[in-house]
C-alpha cells in the first residue's frame, strides 16, 4: 500500500512537472544564490552537485516566489543577480520547471 502511494505521488507529480513544461507561463527570476555542495556518484566517484536558487515577486499579487533547481551536474553558466526563465503554473506559481 505505501508503495502504491509513492509511486502515485511521484507520477502525479511528474505529471505536474510536464504540464508546466509545455503550457506554463514564461517568468523572468533573479538568481539569489548558486550552492555547491560535494559528494560522490553511485559508483564512488566524487562529484560535485550545483543548486540555483532565484525569486521573482508576481506584479499581480506582489507575493515573492522562490525557486530551486534540482541537482546539477555542472556549474551552470549563470552568477548571483542574473535573470532566468522559468516557466510557472499561472494559478499555482509553486508548480514550476527552472529552466538551467
Amino acid at each position: 500500500g505505501t508503495v502504491a502511494l509513492i509511486l502515485g505521488l511521484v507520477v502525479y507529480h511528474a505529471q505536474k512537472s510536464d504540464w508546466v513544461a509545455h503550457r506554463g507561463r514564461r517568468i523572468i527570476a533573479t538568481i539569489t544564490s548558486i550552492k555547491r555542495e560535494s559528494g560522490r556518484s553511485h559508483l564512488g566517484w566524487k562529484h560535485d552537485n550545483y543548486y540555483v536558487t532565484a525569486k521573482w515577486t508576481s506584479p499581480q499579487t506582489g507575493k515573492t516566489y522562490t525557486f530551486l533547481t534540482w541537482s546539477l551536474d555542472e556549474r551552470p553558466p549563470y552568477k548571483t543577480g542574473n535573470l532566468i526563465p522559468v516557466l510557472i503554473d499561472p494559478h499555482n506559481p509553486k508548480q514550476y520547471v527552472m529552466e538551467v
